[in-house]
């Protein structure tokens, strides 16, 4: 339900919105955020439990004392191990301490493929993939900007958007960045609704491009 914030908020800015505005509802949501989770019973105890271990690996190890591991972020500590120990240029499954850091990753085929995507290929492996996802947002936001109808480009930004909120959201929560959500990596996590429905966006956001523009300026009556 996360994603609908970004969406609403650059269809907001794309149909003309004032940034102001937008900041002031971004600072309203942020305090609403903080009372939300303050009283208690409106959050799950897990939804919770997310929160408070992204805290306490940032700030709980900060001091002298190590941090100490938790069975809560047991699937966060394997993600980070296994996209660390992917180097340059990845590891081989001949690799048995590597490879078996990222066999350990709960989930590894879904929502954490990226940290195994990383001990597999390496800094360059993960450079490229990230290349050819911006190759990918940026057709989509030219296709928005040389579009002139207003309906249509509302649909290609949030297309847009939303492929950009899940690619920053799940490759940000593997390595510990931000909290733990059921964000899926766009055509890569394995999943058949995401992929149906990730396939459907996109169709939505070439259409854009494929339709002719209606244009009312030329001479409408003739001669």
């Amino acid at each position: 339900a996360l994603l609908f914030v970004p969406l609403l908020f650059a269809a907001l800015f794309t149909a003309g919105a004032r940034v102001r505005h937008l900041g002031l509802v971004t600072l309203l949501g942020l305090a609403v955020g903080g009372a939300i989770y303050v009283v208690p019973g409106v959050l799950k105890p897990y939804q919770r439990a997310r929160i408070t271990t992204f805290v306490a690996r940032h700030f709980e190890g900060a001091g002298d004392a190590p941090r100490r591991p938790s069975v809560r972020d047991h699937q966060l500590d394997r993600s980070v191990l296994a996209a660390g120990v992917g180097g340059w240029s990845g590891v081989s499954e001949e690799d048995g301490a590597a490879a078996h850091a990222a066999r350990g990753v709960p989930e590894r085929h879904t929502d954490f493929i990226f940290p195994v995507f990383a001990s597999m290929y390496g800094f360059v492996g993960v450079t490229a993939l990230l290349l050819v996802y911006l190759l990918f947002l940026g057709t989509l936001l030219g296709q928005a900007v040389r579009t002139r109808d207003p309906s249509a480009r509302l649909l290609a930004v949030g297309v847009f958007t939303l492929f950009a909120a899940q690619l920053i959201v799940n490759t940000a929560m593997t390595v510990g960045l931000l909290p733990v959500v059921g964000v899926p990596l766009p055509f890569f996590s394995y999943g058949g609704s995401s992929l149906l429905v990730s396939y459907a966006a996109l169709g939505l956001a070439l259409s854009v491009g494929v339709d002719p523009e209606l244009d009312f300026g030329r001479d409408p009556f003739g001669d």
